[in-house]
């Protein structure tokens, strides 16, 4: 049996390699069909590696038991009178005993940078290091998802392949000030508008299931 770890756990600093094939596919570089000059690459590696220093990773996590399903309403109800309206969401965590949240952020540093960039008109930069930010943040969730895989496999359990988004397919984009009140982001510099926007750019949330993958 999974011992629920309700407890919202807080990573203040976390390194993960850099996708560098990601950013540049962000870009809109193919890889074996575009062709960069050296000095072109050059450049642009040079900016990618200026996104990773100014880059400060932050990330929190919490288990939340699942109490329930109403699958013909596509509600699943969780402890701590929590309720997540998502057909696709449900059929994703379908036969999970909990669900992790998850959030991470690039920071802002990265962010007052891209401002300042484009403000200035250097687009090459600003465009550069966006693409970077989002691709590392999105890095932290996998190396988060890995960091409770490990914990998990000790139980027999596993989170699933797939993580899920607000504001991706029927999830609602309000469902980020749940997973920011559950996880109490301002630990780790965050803030939410009134739109259920994260502050700074470059964070996301997401929810994964716990899963018995014998079952």
């Amino acid at each position: 049996m999974n011992k629920i770890r309700k407890k919202t756990e807080y990573f203040k600093s976390i390194t993960v390699e850099c996708p560098r094939l990601q950013i540049y596919s962000r870009l809109g570089f193919a890889r074996g069909k575009t062709k960069l000059s050296t000095e072109k690459k050059k450049r642009l590696d040079a900016l990618i590696d200026e996104a990773v220093a100014l880059i400060n990773l932050k990330a929190a996590a919490q288990e939340i038991a699942v109490k329930r399903l109403a699958e013909d309403r596509g509600e699943i109800f969780l402890e701590g009178r929590t309720v997540l309206k998502s057909r696709s969401l449900l059929k994703l965590v379908s036969g999970s005993q909990s669900l992790m949240f998850l959030a991470a952020t690039a920071g802002s540093r990265i962010i007052r940078k891209i401002r300042s960039a484009e403000k200035q008109g250097r687009m090459e930069e600003a465009v550069v290091w966006d693409a970077a930010a989002g691709e590392i943040t999105d890095r932290a969730l996998d190396w988060l998802m890995l960091y409770y895989n490990n914990k998990l496999r000790r139980e027999n359990l596993v989170l699933t392949k797939r993580r899920f988004s607000p504001g991706y397919g029927d999830l609602n984009l309000s469902v980020q000030k749940i997973i920011f009140r559950r996880l109490n982001l301002k630990k780790i510099g965050l803030k939410l508008t009134n739109n259920f926007q994260l502050v700074p750019e470059k964070s996301v949330t997401a929810i994964a299931g716990v899963t018995d993958p014998g079952r």
